[in-house]
């Protein structure tokens, strides 16, 4: 890390001096004579409203930073860096004013007759502020890594072409590699858009000539939020908010960000992409590139995975010379992997082919490492992109075990494959239940081996006409999904009739049990489950490689770990999209009481079926009771009476003899709003998962709900979705 920074760091005895007579200025708010001294850490100057400070920051023992950073935020986010400064030096101010700096985070130097002469707004190096600019005079510069604020790969920045008299502005995201400095996408093109301004309120902006303005990002925001846009070291230009008022556990989230896929989106002929040259890039949370090397490959850096990739073993080069093809055709073998593509790096295209034909091309040619076969067939004649297989071309005896070859039909390669016999054992012959679900019966095991695991093992019930259905649903998609607030699928058994599952095992139990037991869980701590579970539903929605449904959002489908971290499970009943899939129409699925309208209508059904019952479990979260309960008499439907308490003003009402919900009043009501327009019987009126996201972490503002029930179900729909009786099942 040492060797990395230095050259952007300023060392030892860094020291910034003011040496002129006091004069009153407009933007003087710092002592004449003050001095920072990199030698010590608290050496700062501060805004006036204490939210930005201005100094030196330790890295190393001898290395510092010379920068500007948030200074009321726990880990004071870093805003703006000195990359020129090369070693011990002194800096004097022997002719101007003292500098300021502002409670907008500029750092400013002024001349005698108060005039800014210098300003950090203007020298801006990753990220902008409110109100500030960023014009073709001006670009950003993404850092190296995370960790590392040295300059990195990626520009914003506008591109002018001249046009007869005028000249073209537009909005570019440039890679600057070590081959190439090519534009790679125009974000935002006009004939005469010159600015790009993030207001004082937090909206990115783009500016004409005429001073016209349109708004980049649209969402609602809170007046008491930092804002700032940085152009981030994989390449991503997000725009991210931090409720200055917050409490408890809170970091900067995203709310807006270009490219939406910088996979597809950012790449060049000479080019290594996001991630680098020889790694696949698949997309991550809020847009994030997620690195992988290809079988074969390792990093060029082995603590940079966005560093990109080199084969391991390239000997069969010379071999290759002087052997030729056809000899050596039989020391290779292929490793395909699905919907998978290398672009722009074609030498030879063979149309048409079959993929055996494809893939025996490859092999007569020695210097062949990589084959993209697409099937014209996927396409159904309607034009939407190939599902691509990439088959790479390695060396037999080269790969490690555990890039074994993967079929079309593989599982995740971190899943473990048990015996029925191995489970059976585990779980002393299925003797502990933990719970019975739509299609078969958790038990309690344990793993013995190097040490002791607790596992929970699904046993899928063989007369349910779907169970197979279910079984590859949930091995295919649970491998494959990876996400704090979503339970872990450890292995599988697939053993003639018998179909098992197994899972990480939740030593809290479900959160219904934890909701509706003897003893409140705390106000704060309920937040924080709602808050949880809203995250784990966007990466089912937004984030994995195929959208999933899951249909069945419940206290029963909640499990809370050791630490009572809530975890999603039971996604028997998920439905999967395809990527270019936005509805789909299947059978009545869910529980009861959670149920959107939709299911009822017999009409097209989305993700917001999934926001729909969240609705229904936050309002139970708030409430710790149940959606449906017959003994409250009128108080019987959870949804209903919250919308009743809610429009009289009287939401004190489903939290008595709550006082931690008490005392927060002004939460419990945001809260019940947000669960009312998520119950919306219209989907289109009910926000998305991200949008809930935000709103339960303060970035949005709520606005009044109208009344859910404007397009009501008949009575026997209502009351069959709410656990009445009914003559029809679900």
């Amino acid at each position: 890390m040492a060797s990395a920074l230095a050259p952007f760091h300023c060392l030892l005895v860094l020291v910034i001096t003011l040496l002129v007579p006091a004069i009153a200025q407009v933007y003087n708010n710092i002592s004449v004579g003050s001095a920072l001294f990199a030698t010590d850490d608290n050496s700062t100057w501060t805004s006036p409203s204490g939210d930005f400070a201005f100094g030196f920051r330790r890295l190393e023992q001898d290395q510092f930073l010379l920068a500007i950073w948030f200074a009321k935020i726990p880990d004071e986010t870093i805003l703006q860096v000195d990359r020129s400064c090369g070693g011990p030096k002194t800096v004097r101010i022997l002719k101007y004013q003292a500098p300021a700096m502002l409670n907008t985070g500029n750092f400013v130097i002024t001349s005698t007759n108060s005039s800014i002469i210098w300003n950090s707004f203007n020298e801006p190096t990753n990220t902008m502020l409110p109100t500030q600019v960023l014009d073709f005079r001006s670009n950003l510069f993404s850092s190296m890594s995370k960790e590392s604020y040295k300059g990195g790969k990626f520009q914003l920045r506008f591109t002018v072409k001249q046009q007869n008299i005028s000249y073209s502005y537009n909005l570019m995201l440039n890679q600057i590699d070590v081959y190439t400095k090519n534009p790679y996408g125009a974000y935002y093109t006009s004939p005469d858009v010159s600015e790009l301004i993030l207001d004082k309120s937090g909206y990115l902006q783009v500016k004409n000539s005429q001073g016209s303005i349109s708004n980049l990002s649209t969402q609602v925001l809170r007046i008491d939020s930092y804002y700032r846009a940085t152009l981030d070291f994989d390449g991503i230009f997000r725009l991210y908010a931090y409720p200055k008022n917050f409490t408890g556990n809170q970091s900067w989230s995203a709310i807006w960000y270009v490219p939406e896929n910088i996979c597809l989106d950012i790449f060049d002929t000479f080019g290594s992409g996001s991630c680098g040259y020889n790694n696949i890039c698949s997309l991550g949370a809020y847009g994030k590139p997620e690195c992988q090397c290809a079988p074969g490959f390792s990093l060029l850096d082995v603590n940079n995975k966005y560093s990109g990739c080199k084969q391991n073993d390239v000997s069969y080069m010379r071999e290759c010379n002087e052997m030729g093809s056809v000899i050596l055709k039989d020391q290779f073998e292929f490793l395909e992997m699905e919907y998978a593509d290398w672009p722009l790096a074609d030498y030879e295209l063979l149309q048409p082919t079959t993929e055996y034909e494809c893939k025996n091309s490859c092999l007569r040619d020695c210097y062949c490492a990589v084959a993209i076969f697409q099937d014209p067939k996927v396409n159904n004649g309607q034009g939407k992109q190939n599902q691509a297989i990439l088959i790479l071309a390695i060396l037999l005896g080269k790969i490690p075990n555990f890039y074994r070859t993967l079929h079309t039909k593989d599982l995740d390669m971190n899943l473990r494959l048990f015996t029925y016999k191995d489970l059976e054992e585990a779980t002393s012959g299925f003797k502990e239940e933990l719970g019975r679900g739509s299609f078969g019966i958790a038990y309690k095991g344990v793993l013995v081996s190097s040490y002791t695991k607790y596992v929970a093992v699904k046993k899928l019930d063989k007369m349910v006409r779907e169970g197979e259905r279910e079984f590859k649903t949930e091995v295919t998609v649970i491998g494959q999904t990876h996400h704090n607030n979503l339970v872990r699928l450890l292995g599988y058994c697939d053993e003639g009739e018998h179909q098992l599952l197994v899972y990480e095992f939740a030593y809290n139990g479900s959160l219904s049990s934890f909701l509706f037991g003897v003893i409140r869980p705390s106000w704060q701590q309920r937040m924080q489950i709602a808050l949880g579970i809203a995250r784990g539903l966007i990466y089912l929605h937004e984030e994995c490689s195929t959208q999933i449904i899951h249909c069945d959002i419940k206290p029963q489908n909640i499990l809370l770990d050791d630490l009572f971290i809530e975890k999603i499970s039971d996604f028997g009943l998920a439905k999967l999209l395809m990527n270019h899939q936005t509805l789909t129409q299947i059978g009545i699925r869910g529980t009861k009481g959670y149920v959107a309208p939709e299911w009822f209508r017999n009409t097209l059904v989305t993700v917001k079926v999934d926001v729909y019952s969240f609705g229904v479990m936050l309002l139970e979260i708030i409430c710790c009771r149940r959606c449906v309960d017959v003994e409250m008499e009128r108080a019987a439907i959870l949804t209903e009476w919250a919308y009743e308490c809610y429009s009289r003003g009287k939401v004190e009402r489903l939290v008595e003899n709550d006082e931690e919900a008490l005392s927060d009043m002004e939460w419990v009501k945001k809260l019940v709003m947000v669960a009312i327009w998520c119950v919306q019987d219209v989907p289109l009126l009910r926000p998305s998962m991200r949008e809930v996201t935000h709103m339960l972490e303060g970035i949005l503002e709520i606005s009044a709900p109208p009344s859910p029930f404007l397009y009501s179900l008949t009575s026997e729909a209502r009351k069959s979705s709410m656990g009445f009786s009914t003559n029809r099942s679900v």
